[in-house]
């Protein structure tokens, strides 16, 4: 079965992982935005710009970002079934006077100087977060099968010495993840005929490690394959 992806780079790269081993061939993958910036217009890509970047995942996310791919595609869409996470749905949006994006590092190695753009609060990404979720559930109208892998934010990393340590960016990781529950509980509520994936560990026992090992991707297809199981 044919399946697209909506959320994180961690997602899709367990995926690639994966792809042999699961009933679902991946179709499309849309990374590195928010709905917040879907919803808004496209972003002109500069391609001399985009030529500097050497990341494949990178580009994919510049141009699922600036062109609001997923806002445009989702419609056309070849695949039944889509996976989602909201690992980083909780990502500030950035206005520059080309328009407005999620605010990601590859925005640095396109050019961009964050200093100069305006971002949009947290408050804001709150007030407006059923809006948010009604978007979303328009584009998932097509699609017959959503998967919502509950994914959240590492608060900790190994440091060089192996010792478990907090994040420098900890304020920000707290956010993503109250908003990822939250943005999970509205879309839960408003669609009901979706299948859960849950969170592989708890907050406190995360670690950045823990979403890329062996134990995670036999966890995946462990529950991949269950959902598959109970298609009809």
């Amino acid at each position: 079965m044919l399946i697209d992806i909506y959320g994180s780079r961690v997602s899709l790269r367990n995926m690639l992982d994966i792809e042999s081993k699961i009933e679902f061939d991946i179709n499309n993958a849309f990374i590195g935005t928010t709905i917040e910036s879907q919803m808004q217009k496209e972003v002109v890509i500069n391609q001399d710009r985009a030529s500097a970047i050497i990341s494949p995942y990178e580009i994919l996310e510049l141009k699922t970002d600036f062109s609001k791919r997923f806002k445009k595609h989702h419609k056309f869409t070849k695949s039944k079934a889509i996976m989602i996470d909201f690992m980083q749905e909780g990502t500030k949006s950035i206005e520059f006077k080309a328009g407005v994006v999620a605010k990601r590092p590859v925005l640095t190695r396109y050019g961009y100087n964050k200093a100069k753009g305006k971002e949009f609060s947290y408050d804001l990404k709150i007030s407006k977060l059923n809006k948010y979720v009604d978007e979303l559930n328009s584009y998932l109208d097509s699609y017959d099968l959503v998967i919502l892998n509950q994914m959240r934010s590492p608060k900790f990393n190994y440091d060089k010495h192996g010792n478990k340590v907090l994040y420098e960016s900890i304020n920000e990781r707290v956010f993503l993840n109250h908003y990822a529950e939250v943005f999970e509980d509205v879309l839960l509520n408003k669609r009901r005929n979706i299948k859960v994936i849950p969170p592989y560990k708890t907050i406190d026992g995360l670690v950045k490690i823990d979403l890329d090992n062996k134990k995670y991707k036999e966890y995946l297809i462990k529950h991949l394959e269950n959902i598959y199981d109970t298609i009809d």
